[in-house]
């Protein structure tokens, strides 16, 4: 808008319930001429506002709405800084709405009109908002949610504290030159996100510890893990599965089923806990008929071809490790090598085919795979010298190759029309005559010999 809106009726239905006994018209601010008042002169009271609802929803979602100048009869209103008195903000995608009150002590807060007695708190601001001193709080906050941005946070009288979390659509863009990148992308205008979540924000405990938060329902900590796995926080992830969703053996909601999907975005993490991660989600559902993601065997094996990387944290089991080894629909070698030595370390009561534990030693003997690259060949190849290869060499006279991403037909940089580029007499695209010699110094100078 250019300017103010004046409207003869209240922002919704609800809203026109709580202001329709004063008979008084609303005025929708501008919030970017707000916020351009606040950068000529002192701090905004709508500009902090703003700072912190931004992270929760675009500026183009809230509205804030105030009384007209001069016409608040309330000397206790919140008044702004072109005269109008901030009445309500209404974040209408969420369905929230929020009312400036001032309490006994002389403070002004923005109470949630939906849940009584909670308001947004300044005493435990979290996330760069609390900006004179550093309040009591921030320490433990930072801690039980790390990088979260998409939250804020909220208190009674009491003094108990809750994380309200918008549970948006979220997914981690993949950043050239940082392989292990924790920025997220909420999606806010999701269409899904939309059609599926009756609630779009989870109000988390904080517990009286300060030690962690208490999810509400499954999908709150469905939510909660997936924040946490995208944001490579393994260790927090891996205890929320264990302590908040424990075992389910129910068919998911939609809302949970649809939460529980967004986990295969987290499929082209290789980190070893992430294996872990997923497997324990595995576990969580193994009881149901919900399918994950993922194929079982073949986290596991990624898992135990990493196992002396993962974490104390992240560690399963190994009655765990017996659980998943039955319900894998393939084995590869190294599985079948740990249920070898599973059987022989710990045969676990109700599994028949395992031996009764016994105090005697026994020896379990793995099976490796052979090598398809390296191994014996690369090693004899590293034991003879250059001069047996330039007299024994066969000469290498074509080579084909695609370099990643090229189009069929394309014709790679760099590539003459004739042939390979530098190199005489090609054998069309992706294709060039290599002479002996020069294979022989690549070989040498990959075996740590140098050129001849």
């Amino acid at each position: 808008f250019g300017g103010d809106l004046d409207v003869s009726t209240g922002p919704s239905g609800a809203a026109e319930e709580e202001v329709e006994g004063s008979g008084e018209d609303l005025v929708l601010l501008n919030i970017l001429e707000a916020r351009g008042a606040a950068s000529s002169g002192g701090e905004s009271v709508a500009l902090r506002l703003m700072n912190l609802l931004t992270r929760i929803e675009d500026l183009s979602h809230i509205l804030v709405w105030c009384n007209p100048r001069g016409s608040s009869t309330d000397p206790e209103a919140l008044v702004l800084e072109n005269g109008h008195a901030l009445s309500l903000v209404e974040l209408p995608r969420l369905k929230l709405r929020f009312r400036p009150e001032r309490g006994a002590d002389g403070q002004t807060r923005f109470h949630l009109i939906d849940h009584a007695g909670w308001f947004i708190s300044d005493r435990y601001a979290y996330g760069g908002e609390a900006v004179d001193e550093i309040r009591p709080g921030v320490v433990f906050l930072s801690e039980l949610l790390g990088a979260i941005r998409n939250c804020i946070v909220i208190e009674n009288f009491a003094q108990e504290v809750k994380v309200l979390m918008v549970n948006h659509d979220v997914y981690r863009p993949q950043v050239k030159g940082n392989p292990f990148s924790t920025e997220l992308v909420f999606e806010r205008g999701s269409v899904g996100w939309q059609q599926v979540m009756q609630t779009h924000y989870y109000l988390y405990e904080v517990h009286a510890s300060h030690a962690f938060l208490v999810p509400p329902t499954v999908a709150s900590a469905l939510y909660l893990v997936l924040l946490n796995l995208l944001q490579r926080d393994y260790a927090r992830a891996f205890h929320t599965i264990e302590n908040s969703i424990g075992s389910v053996d129910t068919l998911f909601t939609p809302e949970e089923q649809w939460v529980f999907d967004q986990f295969a975005r987290t499929n082209d993490d290789g980190h070893p806990d992430a294996h872990a991660c997923r497997l324990k989600l595995t576990l969580a559902v193994v009881y149901s008929d919900n399918k994950c993601g993922w194929k079982t065997h073949e986290e596991l094996d990624s898992y135990y071809a990493k196992l002396p990387h993962v974490s104390a944290d992240c560690r399963l089991s190994l009655e765990e490790e017996l659980d998943l080894v039955r319900r894998c629909s393939s084995g590869t070698n190294r599985i079948k090598n740990r249920l070898d030595y599973l059987k022989t370390v710990c045969p676990p009561v109700g599994f028949k085919e395992f031996a009764p534990p016994s105090s005697e030693a026994k020896e379990v003997t793995f099976k490796s795979v052979a090598p398809k690259w390296g191994g014996q060949p690369w090693m004899k190849l590293c034991g003879v010298g250059l001069e047996y290869l330039d007299s024994n060499g066969t000469q290498l006279t074509r080579v084909h190759y695609k370099p990643p991403g090229s189009k069929p037909g394309s014709v790679p940089p760099g590539l003459a029309p004739g042939g390979a580029a530098g190199v005489p007499g090609g054998g069309g695209q992706g294709s060039g005559r290599v002479d002996s010699a020069e294979l022989s110094r690549a070989l040498a100078a990959a075996m740590g010999g140098g050129a001849p």
